[in-house]
């Protein structure tokens, strides 16, 4: 289409020249033409040029990367037509290739000049533009009727058929038709344009002005003016008739209230705001107030158990808390902790469980957890706490002495108690008895194992014996042999 005659003479671009005949290895020069009739929509320098009002193909986006092959409303052909984006077609790209009519269409785009159209003031549209018909709604990307497609005569396209370098298609009375059905005239080349509305109402006088809209910008660290928010947002801003004034400095998340009047000289020419102001707020027709909210910043953690196995919290990325925010400015990170039951705490919890940590922001400051780009939780678990069974050390039986004699019990703790038989007292680690009897001590997890275990996996009570033997005595019997009748003998026991 860029090399092509229809492009160069009759819509009067000049381009590069057109491709005369098949077979030529250059272009031939055709000079636009002041009393062409397209002459005013074309050429800047001409008298009464409307080229200033006119939006070329390259600053529009579904030039750039229209594409058929899209389907639905859009097309039917099943290809990615040439001439149609002037950059990358968007989505999958299926260009025509067939080795029995010997095309490649998929050359077309490398060729020298393929894309000069673009920068055209008129164009032949295309058929991904225009559509096909209103028969199964494939109305292209203007939404086209038949009745806005039909002509008094067929027209051209600026599509290359799908499957033939040498046929276009052109616009029958509403329809798709074939090259066939074309009168080659001038007739058949109808142009479009983009006209460019903002242009033609800088040049019609002063229309109101657009109210002011409420904007929006995330939480930056430092000052923040209308410079700082998206140009979406403040379309309705021009800094030639509109000034700004702000009532206190823009910095930290929350909403301000910002004035935006019209400048004096403007609004003495009778410029005004559309829409009906608000005069309980202070506005007039050419005040307005308008909100400016910062939003909190939004970060990246993720919630991990350290080497100890506690929750802890680390920033994915330590440049996202500006480094001016330090103390109370800077975030702050703690845990809510959710038991299998569903009972929440703040405080980190002691008894044996399994609970959900949700990693929080605990102070007040200008940053929230970005949840999207987060791992916020993780799994907390409380196990039984492991003590070490008390055992008995040394001598576990002694001879009785007379006096209290003492076994030593080791690894008694807080954790433990013990259930001592009568006659058995117990004191910093010592068993202590003194009668002679086997004692048998009760040794038990003071808790019954509700948080607390045994070293060695176990929770039941046991027990351990301690014995104090009876002390042996040696007996000496010294009596006489005989004695008579009426005698008391003398009998000694010595022992």
């Amino acid at each position: 289409y860029s090399t092509s005659f229809v492009r160069a003479d009759a819509l009067n671009s000049g381009g590069n020249g057109y491709v005369a005949k098949r077979g030529a290895t250059t272009l031939t020069k055709v000079p636009q033409k002041t009393d062409h009739k397209y002459a005013r929509l074309t050429m800047p320098s001409v008298k009464g040029s409307l080229t200033n009002f006119i939006v070329k193909p390259s600053a529009v986006a579904y030039q750039e990367d229209q594409n058929n092959y899209v389907g639905g409303s859009i097309g039917n052909t099943g290809y990615t037509l040439p001439n149609e984006a002037y950059g990358t077609p968007s989505g999958t790209v299926k260009w025509l290739r067939s080795t029995d009519k010997l095309v490649d269409m998929s050359t077309l785009p490398s060729k020298s000049g393929y894309a000069d159209w673009k920068d055209d003031y008129i164009w032949l549209p295309s058929l991904t533009e225009t559509g096909v018909t209103e028969t199964g709604n494939i109305n292209g990307i203007w939404a086209l009727s038949d009745n806005q497609r039909s002509n008094s005569t067929n027209s051209w396209l600026r599509s290359g058929n799908s499957n033939a370098v040498y046929a276009a298609y052109l616009s029958d009375n509403g329809y798709v038709a074939n090259i066939g059905n074309v009168t080659k005239s001038y007739g058949a080349a109808r142009p479009a344009l983009h006209l460019n509305l903002d242009s033609v109402a800088q040049h019609s006088g002063e229309p109101a002005l657009q109210e002011p809209t409420d904007v929006t910008v995330e939480y930056k660290g430092a000052k923040l003016s209308l410079d700082d928010v998206a140009d979406g947002q403040k379309a309705w801003f021009d800094s030639n008739k509109i000034s700004i004034a702000y009532d206190s400095d823009i910095k930290d998340a929350g909403v301000y209230k910002v004035k935006a009047e019209i400048k004096a000289d403007l609004a003495a020419g009778g410029l005004t705001f559309t829409g009906t102001p608000n005069t309980a707020a202070g506005e007039s027709d050419t005040v307005r107030y308008f909100n400016f909210t910062v939003t909190k910043k939004k970060i990246g953690i993720t919630a991990a158990l350290d080497s100890g196995g506690k929750p802890t919290v680390t920033l994915k990325n330590e440049g996202d808390v500006y480094s001016g925010d330090t103390g109370d400015r800077a975030p702050k990170f703690g845990f809510t902790y959710t038991s299998s039951g569903g009972q929440e705490y703040d405080d980190m919890p002691t008894a044996v469980g399994t609970y959900t940590a949700t990693a929080k922001i605990t102070n007040e400051c200008n940053y929230e957890i970005d949840t999207s780009n987060s791992t916020v939780s993780v799994i907390y678990k409380v196990d039984k706490k492991s003590v070490a069974k008390p055992v008995l050390s040394g001598q576990v039986s002694k001879q009785y002495s007379g006096v209290a004699q003492s076994f030593t019990l080791q690894g008694v703790t807080a954790d433990v108690s013990l259930t001592l038989p009568s006659g058995v007292t117990y004191a910093d680690g010592s068993l202590n008895v003194k009668d002679a009897g086997t004692y048998k001590i009760g040794i038990a997890l003071k808790d019954g194992g509700a948080a607390t275990i045994w070293a060695d996996g176990t929770s039941a009570s046991y027990e351990v014996s301690i014995t104090i033997t009876k002390r042996p005595l040696n007996i000496t019997i010294t009596a006489p042999n005989s004695w008579k009748v009426g005698e008391t003998p003398t009998v000694t026991v010595v022992g």
